[in-house]
């Protein structure tokens, strides 16, 4: 991955859709009373994965943030696309814009595109 912008940009997505598959498990076994903790027990796991290949195994509290931060990006996203809301897609970009910041350090400085074309290319992929 060293140097390579687009596969970053791609983990960071893929591990929002895995944090989003993780609350739906979570929230479809309370709304049915089974929970398959079989799936979701792998999801995490590909989840820990992938978030590790994207962003190693920092210091302090960065993980955790990094994990969240990508989570808000793809909420406001999915709320900005059912309400036609592009407020919440300038939330969105500066989300993520500040997962980026927060994890250019560390000897893994990168080029990074503009928020708006990683913004993009995250809407053009959650189209349904």
């Amino acid at each position: 991955m060293k140097g390579d912008i687009s596969v970053a940009e791609d983990l960071a997505i893929a591990v929002m859709n895995l944090i989003s598959v993780e609350e739906h498990a979570v929230f479809s076994g309370m709304k049915t009373g089974r929970l398959e903790e079989d799936v979701l027990r792998a999801v995490r796991e590909l989840r820990k994965r992938t978030m590790k290949e994207l962003i190693g195994e920092p210091e302090g509290e960065v993980w955790c943030m990094s994990k969240h931060l990508l989570s808000a990006t793809m909420r406001l996203i999915e709320v900005g696309l059912k309400n036609g809301d592009a407020e919440k897609f300038e939330q969105a970009s500066e989300t993520f814009s500040l997962f980026w910041q927060l994890n250019r350090g560390g000897g893994k400085s990168r080029k990074l595109k503009s928020a708006r074309e990683l913004l993009r290319k995250v809407l053009k992929c959650c189209e349904e």
